[in-house]
C-alpha cells in the first residue's frame, strides 16, 4: 500500500531516509495488529518532497489477511467495522534533539489518498445456485449439469466496499482447453441450423453483474470462461458501480436479501448440452449397433447396365465419421458406407475450477475514509475537518490526568497530594500549574473553581479543594468514558513540580489539641495509621485513615534558645540588613535550615551563572537539617522550592526594598577518583566486593554528612588529592595504589579539587547523581614496573629501581 499524505507546509529538516524509523503502519486483522514494513526510499517510493509525504507499506505473503476491524484487539476501541489502518509516531525517536511529534505537531492535513498495488484476495465467499462453495477445493462453479442462465456467486469482504481502479477474476480450470468437436461431434445443438454442416459450438460465454442495493448491474461486455485465465473488469468497473459502497454487515453466504459485495457470473447463449446426452447417446448406439448389410443401385452411366452394390445401413438423424469428414444422415439417405463409424459421444463437460482468487487495485481519499485521532491511554477522537491537524495536539509539556469514579456533580473535591518534596529541580524557577475538567471531550478550564491550594502548585505536600461543576460528564472518548475527568498541566518546566507519591481524595486537614498531654508529645510526628476512627462516630462517615506522619509540630522553647534568640534579636532588631542578621533570622525562623552562607553583592543570572559583583544583590544559599531531610538526594541536600519561597517572602518582609533577594542551594560540584589497586591477601581473591566496599568509602569520605548529619559542610571547600591517597593507604584491604587520577566535573586529572564559587559544595559522583562512580581497575601482579609512577604510593620492586652512581 501507499499512503501520500499532503500538509498545509513542509516538514522541516526531516528526511526521507528518517521514515521508515520515524513511523509504524498497522492493519487490523482477525487474531490482532498486523505490523507493516515500510520500504526505504532507496527501493520504493517512499519520500518526502515538499510537503508530501509517501510511505510505501509491505506486508508479507505470509502475514494473515487485513480484516474488519475488532474491537477486541488492543489499543482504542473505535467505532468501526470496516478494516483499519493504523499511523503511529514512534515516540521513542529523537532528531536533532527533538522528538519526531514536534516535527509534525503544527501540520495540518490537507490530502490524503491510500492505494494499492495489485493485491490477490484469496478469502472468497463462492456459492452457485444449489450451494455454497469451498474455495480451498476443486469445485463446480455451475453445478453437475450447468444450464443456461446458471450463476456463480463471488463474494468478498474486503474488495468490494473499496475505490477499485482495477479488478481481474482468475479463474483456473481442471481441464482449461476441452476440444469441443471430440465431446459434441453428434449433438445436434453445436452445429449451425442453416449450415448444418458447420460445427459452431463455443460454449462458457458469461455475463458478469455486480450487486449494489440488491440490484444487479451488468457490464456491457460478454467474457468468456475458456478464453484465458483471467477475466479482467477493469474497464467495466462503471458499468458495474463498484464505488466503494459501505458494508458495515460482514458478507456471508448470498441470498435474496444480499445488499451488496457479490460479483455474479452466469452462463449465456448455450450450456454444454446435458440435457441432449441421454437422445444423443441412444441414438448413436443404435447406430453402433445397426450392422446390416443392404443392396442399393449403383449409379452408374446410362450406357451401362444397372448393377447393385452392397451397403451398411444407417440411422437417420445419427452421426458418422470417416477419414474426411464428420456427416448426419439425413433422409431420403438410409445407409453408409462400411468404411463410415458412428460417433459414440463422451459425456458432455462441466467446468471444473481448480483455484480461483480476485486481483485488485484500489484508491481511497481523504473524504472515503473514516479518520481518527489515536490519544494515550487508549483513548480516540474523531478527525475533525474543521480542525484538520495531521496530529492531536499536546502543547503542556506535562500533564497529570485524574479519573473520577462515585463522583456526584456538582460538589467540592478536596485532592491530598503528597509529594516528595525534594525531587524538584530547584535551578527552575517556580512554573504556573492549571486544572482542567473534561466535557464532551473538550477541557474546559478549572481556574475560577479552585477554593484552595496548600501545595502551592504541586511544589510541597498539601489539600486543594477544587468545585467541580454540574456539567462535567462521562460523554468522552479520548479518556476512559467509565470516570469523570480532571486534570492538572504545565506548559514548560515541569521539572520544577515535585515527584508525586500519591493522591488521596476525601482528604481533610486537623490540628492536635493539647488536653494537658506530654510537653514532649511534639517532639516526634504522629506515625501514619495512629488516627483510625473519628471521636465522635457519625453516620455518614465509613471510614478515616491516616496515610501519613504528623507534621508542623514544635515542643516549648527551652530556656537555652530563649536567650540566644533574645541576643541575637537585640542584635539585628528583626531587620535583615548586615550579612549576620540574615543568616540568623533564617536559622531562627526555619528550623528546617542547618546551614546558611550570605553572599553580599552576588547573584544568580539568568543563565544559571553566579555573578560575585551585582550591586544592590544579596544571595543566601541554604543547606537542609539532614536529620529532617528524606535520603532522595543524600549526596546533593537541597531544599525544596516551597522551603525557598517561604525563606524569600520572610526576608522581603525585613529587609530593605532596594535590596534583591535570592535565597538558592548550592552548586554541587562533582569529585570522581579512578586508580588501580591491589588489594591484600585473601581480599584480592573477591575483588568485585571489595571494589564496591571501596567506591562507598571513598564516596563517604569525600561526602562525610552521609554518614554524620551533624558534620560540616563547607562552602567553596578543597580536596587534597593527598588526602584521598592517604585515606586509600588507610583502608585495611589495600595492598598499593598505582595510577591514581582525580577529576573534578569536566577536568581530568587535577592536581587538588577547588570549588569553583563560594556557592559550590564538593561532592561524589554517584550512579544516582551524574551516572558515573569512582573508576577502580584491579593491579595484575606485580612483575615488572620501568618507572615509578608521580601518583604511586606503596613500594616498588627493588630489581625495578635504577641506581645512579654515587647515589
Amino acid at each position: 500500500l501507499i499512503f501520500t499524505l499532503t500538509f498545509d507546509r513542509v516538514p522541516v529538516t526531516l528526511k526521507a531516509r528518517d521514515l521508515p524509523d520515524i513511523f509504524t503502519v498497522d492493519f487490523s486483522g482477525k487474531k490482532g495488529w498486523i505490523t507493516g514494513e515500510i520500504l526505504p526510499p532507496e527501493t520504493s517510493e517512499t519520500s518526502l518532497v515538499d510537503n508530501i509525504l509517501k510511505l510505501v507499506v509491505n506486508l508479507a505473503a505470509d502475514q494473515e489477511p487485513i480484516d474488519i476491524y475488532n474491537p477486541e484487539l488492543d489499543g482504542a476501541k473505535l467505532p468501526t467495522n470496516q478494516p483499519v489502518g493504523r499511523l503511529q509516531l514512534k515516540d521513542d525517536v529523537i532528531i536533532n534533539g527533538l522528538s519526531v511529534y514536534s516535527y509534525f505537531r503544527n501540520l495540518k492535513l490537507t490530502g490524503l489518498t491510500i492505494r494499492t498495488k495489485e493485491i490477490e484476495v484469496r478469502k472468497l465467499i463462492l456459492q452457485n445456485d444449489l450451494a455454497v462453495l469451498d474455495p480451498s477445493k476443486p469445485f463446480q462453479p455451475f453445478g453437475v449439469r450447468p444450464k443456461t442462465k446458471a450463476n456463480l456467486y463471488i463474494g468478498s469482504q474486503e474488495v468490494f466496499q473499496k475505490h477499485l481502479t482495477a479488478l481481474t477474476i482468475h479463474l483456473e480450470l481442471e481441464k482449461p482447453n476441452p476440444k469441443w468437436l471430440e465431446i459434441y461431434a453428434a449433438y445436434d445443438s453445436a452445429y449451425d441450423v442453416e449450415n448444418p454442416d458447420q460445427f459452431i459450438f463455443n460454449p462458457g460465454k458469461l455475463a458478469v453483474a455486480s450487486l449494489g442495493k440488491k440490484i444487479w448491474n451488468s457490464a456491457n461486455n460478454n467474457f468468456n470462461l475458456f478464453n484465458s485465465a483471467d477475466i479482467t473488469l477493469t474497464n467495466e468497473l462503471a458499468n458495474l458501480k463498484l464505488d466503494a459502497v459501505a458494508n458495515t454487515e460482514p458478507v456471508e453466504a448470498f441470498t435474496p436479501d444480499s445488499q451488496n459485495g457479490f460479483l455474479r457470473l452466469q452462463l449465456t447463449e448455450s450450456d454444454f448440452l446435458h440435457d441432449e446426452y441421454p437422445t444423443v447417446i441412444a441414438r448413436q448406439v443404435l447406430a453402433a449397433a445397426t450392422n446390416q448389410t443392404i443392396s442399393v443401385p449403383d449409379p452408374l452411366p446410362p450406357e451401362q447396365p444397372t448393377t447393385s452394390v452392397q451397403k451398411r445401413q444407417a440411422v437417420i438423424g445419427a452421426y458418422y465419421k470417416n477419414d474426411k469428414s464428420i456427416f448426419k444422415v439425413t433422409s431420403p439417405k438410409y445407409y453408409v458406407e462400411f468404411t463410415d463409424e458412428p460417433i459414440i459421444p463422451k459425456e458432455p463437460y462441466t467446468p471444473v475450477i481448480q483455484e480461483i482468487y480476485l486481483k485488485y487495485t484500489a484508491v481511497a481519499e481523504k473524504k472515503d475514509c473514516q479518520l481518527f485521532h489515536l490519544h494515550p491511554f487508549d483513548g480516540f477522537a474523531n478527525w475533525d475537518e474543521k480542525k484538520p491537524d495531521f496530529l492531536p495536539q499536546f502543547t503542556n509539556e506535562g500533564e497529570l490526568l485524574i479519573g473520577l469514579e462515585k463522583l456526584d456533580p456538582p460538589t467540592a473535591l478536596p485532592l491530598l497530594f503528597q509529594v516528595v518534596e525534594e525531587s524538584a529541580d530547584t535551578n527552575l524557577s517556580k512554573t504556573e500549574v492549571e486544572w482542567y475538567y473534561l466535557q464532551n471531550n473538550t477541557w474546559i478550564s478549572l481556574s475560577d473553581r479552585i477554593v484552595s491550594d496548600l501545595t502551592n502548585g504541586l511544589i510541597t505536600s498539601g489539600i486543594i479543594n477544587l468545585g467541580i461543576p454540574e456539567n462535567i460528564n462521562k460523554n468522552n472518548t479520548i479518556l476512559d468514558p467509565n470516570l469523570y475527568w480532571i486534570k492538572v498541566s504545565v506548559k514548560s518546566r515541569s521539572r520544577a513540580i515535585c515527584k508525586i507519591i500519591d493522591v488521596h481524595t476525601q482528604a481533610a486537614r486537623v490540628s492536635f489539641t493539647d488536653l494537658g498531654n506530654d510537653p514532649n508529645h511534639l517532639a516526634t510526628p504522629l506515625p501514619s495509621g495512629t488516627i483510625a476512627k473519628l471521636a465522635v462516630p457519625t453516620a455518614a462517615v465509613k471510614k478515616i485513615e491516616q496515610p501519613y506522619n504528623s507534621f508542623g509540630g514544635k515542643v516549648k522553647e527551652q530556656p537555652n534558645h530563649f536567650y540566644t534568640r533574645i541576643s541575637e534579636y537585640l542584635r539585628h532588631k528583626g531587620r535583615a540588613v548586615t550579612i549576620f542578621d540574615y543568616e540568623r533570622l533564617v536559622l531562627e525562623k526555619f528550623p528546617e535550615i542547618n546551614q546558611v552562607r550570605c553572599i553580599n553583592h552576588g547573584q544568580v543570572d539568568t543563565n544559571k551563572q553566579f555573578q560575585e559583583l551585582v550591586p544592590g544583590a544579596v544571595t543566601l544559599v541554604v543547606i537542609p537539617t539532614l536529620s529532617q531531610h528524606s535520603s532522595f538526594q543524600e549526596l546533593e541536600p537541597k531544599v525544596n522550592i516551597n522551603l525557598l519561597e517561604k525563606i524569600q517572602e520572610y526576608l522581603l518582609s525585613l529587609s530593605s526594598p532596594w535590596a534583591d533577594i535570592q535565597i538558592v542551594n548550592p552548586t554541587y560540584e562533582h569529585i570522581q577518583v579512578e586508580f588501580t589497586v591491589k588489594f591484600k591477601s585473601p581480599y584480592d581473591s573477591n575483588f568485585g566486593y571489595y571494589r564496591r566496599e571501596l567506591q562507598q568509602g571513598i564516596t563517604n569520605f569525600l561526602t562525610p554528612w552521609t554518614v554524620d548529619p551533624q558534620a560540616e559542610i563547607r562552602f567553596g571547600g578543597v580536596i587534597y588529592r593527598s588526602s584521598v591517597l592517604n585515606f586509600l593507604e588507610q583502608q585495611y584491604y589495600v595492598d598499593y595504589v598505582m595510577d591514581f587520577q582525580l577529576h573534578h566535573e569536566n577536568q581530568r586529572d587535577v592536581r587538588d579539587a577547588i570549588a569553583s564559587t563560594v556557592r559550590s559544595l564538593l561532592t561524589s559522583v554517584s550512579l544516582t547523581s551524574t551516572g558515573q562512580t569512582h573508576i577502580i581497575n584491579e593491579a595484575s601482579t606485580l612483575t615488572t614496573n620501568p618507572k615509578i609512577f608521580s601518583g604511586t604510593l606503596g613500594y616498588e620492586a627493588l630489581g625495578n629501581i635504577t641506581l645512579q652512581p654515587g647515589t
